[in-house]
């Protein structure tokens, strides 16, 4: 990971990976038989942390809407809205300063998933796992087409963590989120 993070993912090599990981070469080569078993398992390891985290969210929203519910019996209030973009600004931030290491790794994967056909099996999987999250949460707040939103929330969150990385959370602004 920190070979993807600091240099790419055309920088990981068995011979890269066994100096970082201070084994021999044919320790990596035993493990991982070609470069592509490697990323993929790389991409399966990441992505059960990345799924904590939006685990995480997932259920902070959803704490967000069952107050809410309880409080005014009705799913969608201008209060409850403010909330969860507040709260969904500070999972970007979150994201990109603390997370940073992780979202550069996530958008390596992600540009190479574009080629390695291994790799987008794995990406759309963790993709509809998050669409699936984002779709019982716009139904707790009775959208219209929660299905249709769910990929509108799911695209600007990762455009979002993409222009912070590039130009910094102070460039992007709460007001874009």
């Amino acid at each position: 990971m920190r070979i993807i993070a600091n240099e790419g993912i055309r920088a990981v090599r068995h011979r890269a990976v066994a100096a970082e990981a201070g084994v021999s070469l044919a320790a990596t080569t035993y493990y991982f038989s070609s470069l592509q078993d490697l990323l993929t398992e790389s991409f399966a390891y990441w992505s059960i942390g990345s799924g904590q985290e939006v685990e995480r969210f997932r259920l902070a929203a959803g704490q967000l809407v069952a107050e809410q519910s309880r409080r005014d019996g009705q799913a969608i209030s201008e209060d409850l809205l403010a909330a969860v973009a507040e709260l969904t600004a500070q999972y970007i931030e979150d994201q990109v300063t603390s997370g940073r290491r992780d979202r550069n790794v996530e958008l390596a994967f992600r540009h190479e998933a574009v080629r390695d056909e291994r790799l987008r099996q794995l990406v759309e999987t963790q993709d509809r796992l998050q669409l699936q999250a984002i779709v019982e949460f716009n139904r707790a707040l009775g959208t219209d087409d929660p299905e249709a939103d769910a990929e509108i929330s799911l695209a600007l969150l990762l455009r979002l963590e993409q222009q912070a990385l590039m130009r910094g959370v102070d460039q992007i602004g709460r007001a874009h989120v």
